[in-house]
């Protein structure tokens, strides 16, 4: 029962960001593979269950079904001097997450679908799946997702940083400053509480996100934030590791 009111809420999730529309099988392409998706359940920390419908890649031809697949991520070192520059400024960064990032971008490739299993179509059983939007387990949907956010900040009026692709800012002084960090859908903000204020209110126009509150943990680093000292620590993975 929980894994499937799990998968119901995936799949509600899906049909709002109308991430497919079923056409008749006869409307595919002769030679062109219809892939079956795949149901993945994990328990979380608070024993909730989560239900994710992901696509097979593995069985994707490059150059047919993607044509790109690269995704930068923030560097370690950027993330460092981002909180040096933070704690100088006498900033504590918030922490964002975008919910359900790759359902955001779209596919600019044909690539169909069996209906997900549980969840077929009374009226149309023997359609199929044409993705209009990404899900997790494409090859492309890293590719599209960071396009898709990339052009959604740099509009903001932020600009990408030359060193690092997942960096952007905006400094106009002491007063007027504002710099994010993106790994994938994590952001870490920066900035006058002004610029926060409205770039915050931007993604939430934008996307689903989740205000995740001042700096705790950011790429598998506890981040101890106080009055004097900045920490950063592994111990978690550590003693996970042991």
């Amino acid at each position: 029962p929980e894994a499937m009111e799990a998968a119901k809420q995936e799949i509600d999730m899906i049909k709002k960001f109308q991430t497919w529309k079923l056409v008749p099988t006869s409307n595919v392409p002769k030679g062109t593979p219809i892939y079956a998706p795949i149901w993945q359940f994990s328990c979380k920390v608070d024993r909730w269950m989560k239900a994710r419908l992901c696509f097979p890649g593995y069985r994707q031809r490059k150059g047919i079904d993607y044509v790109n697949s690269t995704s930068p991520t923030v560097a370690m070192a950027s993330f460092r001097l981002f909180l040096t520059f933070c704690k100088l400024r006498g900033v504590t960064p918030i922490h964002m997450d975008i919910r359900n990032a790759y359902l955001h971008a779209k596919v600019t490739e044909d690539v169909y679908m069996r209906q997900p299993p549980g969840f077929v179509d009374e009226e149309h059983p023997d359609y199929v799946c044409k993705l209009m939007q990404s899900l997790y387990g494409m090859h492309q949907s890293g590719h599209n997702w960071h396009n898709l956010i990339d052009e959604d900040l740099v509009r903001h009026g932020l600009k990408r940083s030359e060193h690092d692709p997942c960096v952007y800012y905006d400094v106009a002084g002491e007063s007027k400053w504002l710099i994010i960090c993106l790994y994938v859908d994590d952001l870490l903000i920066g900035g006058d509480a002004k610029s926060m204020e409205l770039i915050v209110r931007f993604l939430k126009s934008k996307y689903s996100v989740s205000l995740e509150g001042k700096i705790n943990r950011y790429l598998g680093i506890s981040v101890k934030t106080g009055s004097k000292e900045w920490k950063l620590d592994q111990l978690i993975e550590i003693e996970q590791f042991l």
